[in-house]
């Protein structure tokens, strides 16, 4: 089996779990409690389908001698797939919106716990140790979580520990699971990654260290420039 046909069947496993993503959503009309766990971890994985997908279709586009008929096949994909996962969104909107409904006859403990039950459906960033991504999880973690007051901090924490992975996850190992160290394990976390020496460090580094295009195609020049606007934004 050649190279491309390998990358052919890899995509093919690809936009069949995509389908098999669309087929669950016909089977769902309306969100029961049971289901809302479900749909969440099916919605994270579909999540990562698409940089999954995207590296092999590059791979593809790169090599191949009829470029359209390629891009065709992205645009198709690309199309199903943020239908999909637009409505997706969608279910998951209907539920928290019945919820709050209801919520609002009830009094103001009971609406705090329903709130307390709906934060999951947020999608967490994940952060794994890497100086490059650093800045992206701070904000987004900070924005989501840190800065919301009506989270406590016992499960702050609990997002916290869930967000973090690898070498990230071992710097607050050591923690007790208490509401207390939460405050101590952030400032911890953040004097180990946020030194402005390294990051910038990294993203110089990331500048001159891009793959250079070798063979003329829009995307991956498009890729290019946005490697390059990343790493400028984040040094600004």
């Amino acid at each position: 089996m050649t190279t491309e046909e390998k990358l052919v069947k890899k995509r093919s496993s690809y936009k069949g779990r995509l389908t098999m993503f669309i087929s669950y959503l016909d089977t769902v009309e309306s969100l029961k409690n049971s289901d809302i766990a479900e749909l969440q971890l099916r919605i994270g994985k579909v999540e990562s389908l698409y940089a999954q997908y995207d590296e092999v279709q590059l791979q593809l586009e790169c090599a191949a001698d009829d470029m359209q008929s390629q891009l065709n096949e992205r645009s198709m994909f690309e199309s199903q797939y943020y239908k999909a996962l637009a409505r997706a969104q969608n279910l998951l909107t209907k539920y928290n919106k019945s919820n709050n409904d209801d919520a609002c006859s009830e009094n103001v403990t009971r609406a705090s716990n329903h709130r307390l039950v709906k934060l999951p459906t947020i999608q967490l960033p994940k952060f794994s140790g890497s100086y490059e991504n650093w800045l992206e999880f701070h904000d987004t973690f900070s924005s989501l979580i840190h800065t919301y007051d009506e989270i406590d901090e016992i499960n702050k924490f609990h997002y916290l520990r869930a967000s973090l992975e690898g070498s990230a996850a071992v710097v607050i190992q050591s923690f007790e699971f208490s509401a207390s160290n939460y405050a101590v394990a952030w400032k911890v976390l953040c004097e180990r990654f946020d030194n402005k020496r390294l990051l910038i460090q990294n993203h110089v580094s990331a500048l001159f260290n891009i793959d250079p295009i070798s063979r003329e195609s829009s995307v991956v020049l498009k890729r290019l420039i946005d490697n390059l606007n990343k790493n400028l934004r984040a040094l600004e």
